[in-house]
C-alpha cells in the first residue's frame, strides 16, 4: 500500500554483565534519597561549622561581613540603580510598551489588534463577516482560505518572472567556465 505509515521501534538493554553493577547502584541512589541524604542541611544548621567557626562574630549564621573595598562597589552599583539614568530607561521602555509622549505604545496597540477578532464574532454573517474588517478586495479573503494562487498575472508573474532569470544567468555562468 503506497503512502502508508510504518513505524519502527528500537529497544536497548544495558550488557548482562553490566545488569548487576546498575541495579546495585540504583538500589543505593534509591535508599539514598529516601533516607535523605541528597538534602544536606545548610552550611550553619548543627553539626555543619567548626567550633572555631562558631565562634566568630559574624553578620549572621555562617555569613562574613565584605571588606570596604567589596561594600563601595555595592554601593556604587545601587546608587547607579537607584540613579536617573535608569529611571528615564525604564520610563521610556514603560512609554513604548503603554503608550505616552506622543507614542501610540504597543500593547493598545496590541489590544486593538486583538478586538478585531472578538468583533469577527459579533459581525452579522458570523466568521464569514471577519472578511468585511480585513484589507482584501472582493473574492480575495474567499480565495486565500481556498488556496488560490494566482500564477499567471499580477505580483506572482513579477516574482516567476525574476526567479526565472536569476536561474538563467547563475546557469548560464556554471557552463561557461
Amino acid at each position: 500500500m503506497a503512502g502508508g505509515t510504518q513505524v519502527t521501534t528500537t529497544t536497548a538493554e544495558p550488557w548482562a554483565e553490566q545488569k548487576p553493577y546498575l541495579e546495585e547502584g540504583f538500589r543505593r541512589a534509591q535508599s539514598a534519597f529516601l533516607g535523605g541524604q541528597f538534602a544536606p542541611p545548610v552550611y550553619g544548621a548543627p553539626g555543619t561549622m567548626t567550633p572555631e567557626a562558631q565562634a566568630l562574630q559574624t553578620a549572621g549564621i555562617g555569613l562574613a561581613g565584605f571588606d570596604p573595598q567589596q561594600q563601595e562597589a555595592m554601593q556604587r552599583a545601587y546608587g547607579y540603580a537607584m540613579g536617573a539614568r535608569p529611571a528615564a530607561m525604564q520610563s521610556a521602555a514603560e512609554q513604548g510598551l503603554l503608550g505616552g509622549g506622543g507614542l501610540p505604545g504597543v500593547l493598545p496597540y496590541s489590544r486593538a489588534v486583538m478586538g478585531y477578532g472578538g468583533a469577527a464574532a459579533s459581525l452579522p454573517g458570523g466568521p464569514s463577516g471577519y472578511a468585511g474588517i480585513l484589507p482584501f478586495e472582493g473574492d480575495q479573503y474567499s480565495q486565500m482560505l481556498r488556496g488560490d494562487v494566482d500564477y499567471e498575472g499580477g505580483h506572482m508573474r513579477l516574482w516567476l518572472t525574476y526567479i526565472v532569470n536569476r536561474l538563467k544567468t547563475r546557469c548560464s555562468r556554471l557552463f561557461q567556465m
